[in-house]
């Protein structure tokens, strides 16, 4: 990328994260009162919301890239199609975490890049586990929750509304985690890319093995997904229907 569309794109990656973290940061409590949110459900809001704003930045400078590459090739200004490369990115990808900010970056030779890659990927391995440490003492924070709920509801001494409010973070709850799976799988998709192209000059087999640890904690977050689907069935239906 020439020096002259470098500045308007840090400009733009800049504003895209302002408007990003702005945006996140009201959605994180918007419709919600978080005085409601247990630190399980804080906690996995958080982490959604650093995963928006990787999203834009890597989203950013990969359409960034591609904007420029194609104006060389069709000799087309290449700073323009480089800002409007790096706000398509910016609104349209999903994929975030240190492998993909690995790949946005410059490496002396391919064996430094590939070793870079192995490390991210470690990293959003460890970071993925941990998430699913949370999503699991939130469905059991959520299990309890509703079992508790629906004795006093049964008892009569939680009305309807009342319980409605005490279960206005469920939803989001589940289209949390699942925002984090979908990234996921994209992330899985590029890593996949990757063993496929590198296969030719590298021993994939680290790589490879990466990708089944990832997959495996994708897999566990959808399960905590799944159990969270099944605890909110047992919300009665005269109250709401929650769903994931």
């Amino acid at each position: 990328m020439s020096g002259a569309c470098t500045v308007p794109i840090k400009r733009i990656a800049a504003a895209l994260l302002s408007i990003s973290l702005a945006l996140s940061g009201c959605a994180t409590s918007l419709g919600e009162d978080s005085s409601l949110l247990s630190p399980e459900e804080k906690a996995i809001r958080s982490v959604e919301v650093n995963r928006q704003l990787q999203a834009t930045a890597i989203g950013c400078a990969i359409g960034a890239l591609g904007g420029a590459v194609y104006a060389r090739t069709t000799g087309e200004r290449s700073s323009l199609y480089a800002i409007a490369g790096c706000g398509v990115g910016a609104l349209s990808f999903a994929a975030a975490g240190a492998y993909m900010n690995a790949k946005t970056r410059s490496y002396g030779n391919e064996q430094q890049a590939y070793r870079n890659l192995i490390a991210a990927a470690d990293e959003d391995i460890r970071e993925t586990r941990q998430l699913n440490q949370t999503a699991s003492r939130l469905v059991t924070q959520q299990r309890d929750k509703i079992n508790r709920l629906n004795g006093q509801y049964r008892a009569g001494t939680l009305k309807a509304d009342d319980y409605r409010k005490q279960i206005a973070s469920a939803e989001r709850n589940g289209s949390t985690l699942k925002s984090q799976i979908a990234s996921l799988d994209e992330q899985l998709a590029y890593m996949r890319e990757d063993a496929r192209r590198l296969r030719r000059s590298q021993t994939t087999g680290p790589l490879t093995q990466r990708i089944r640890d990832l997959q495996a904690e994708r897999d566990r977050l959808q399960g905590a997904v799944n159990r969270l689907a099944t605890i909110y069935d047992d919300v009665p239906s005269e109250v709401a229907r929650v769903s994931i």
